[in-house]
């Protein structure tokens, strides 16, 4: 109440029903949550020096004060603008976000599809603790004969030789034989 109860009202409902997501552009506002004076927000945020800090065009709440608005957001408000953050990141192209808000938007079955399609570019790229963490936190009815040959391909880079045989053997044929 000391920090956010002084906040003017317009600036706390944006910081609110942003705090789904970890990093902030006006892009990201005005397309999410329909905000036109996005960037006029966030600079007066930034200005009080308590809310949020700017790196280049990318602004961040700190950690806890995220946790905090999150949770004063209604269950479904927060699905819903986690959803449409998810097309909007995979229509600029930011599938790593993309996965993250359809996690939190509880569309499983697409943030598996991407994780199918990207993770093996994120191995590639030496991002084993990306893949590993983005396996982890899809649920087991999500996974597919693909993600297995992924999480093998991951197990594997990790020296993890045992359990890389066992995701491998609930992968496709082709992939296991590989």
């Amino acid at each position: 109440q000391e920090v956010l109860g002084p906040l003017d009202p317009v600036l706390r409902f944006l910081l609110t029903r942003s705090s789904v997501f970890e990093e902030l552009t006006p892009e990201l506002l005005a397309a999410v949550l329909e905000d036109q004076q996005a960037q006029a927000l966030l600079d007066a945020l930034t200005r009080g020096g308590t809310f949020l800090t700017r790196t280049g065009d990318t602004y961040r709440a700190h950690p806890l004060l995220r946790a905090h608005l999150r949770g004063l957001l209604a269950p479904g408000e927060a699905r819903e603008i986690a959803a449409r953050g998810a097309a909007y990141f995979e229509g600029t192209g930011r599938p790593r976000r993309a996965l993250a808000a359809h996690l939190q938007a509880g569309n499983a079955a697409r943030a598996a599809e991407l994780l199918a399609s990207y993770g093996g570019g994120w191995l590639a790229q030496g991002r084993v603790t990306l893949v590993s963490r983005s396996l982890a936190r899809l649920p087991a009815s999500a996974w597919t004969p693909a993600l297995h040959a992924l999480s093998g391909d991951a197990l594997r880079l990790a020296s993890r030789y045992e359990e890389a045989l066992a995701a491998y053997a609930q992968a496709a044929p082709l992939a296991r034989a590989l």
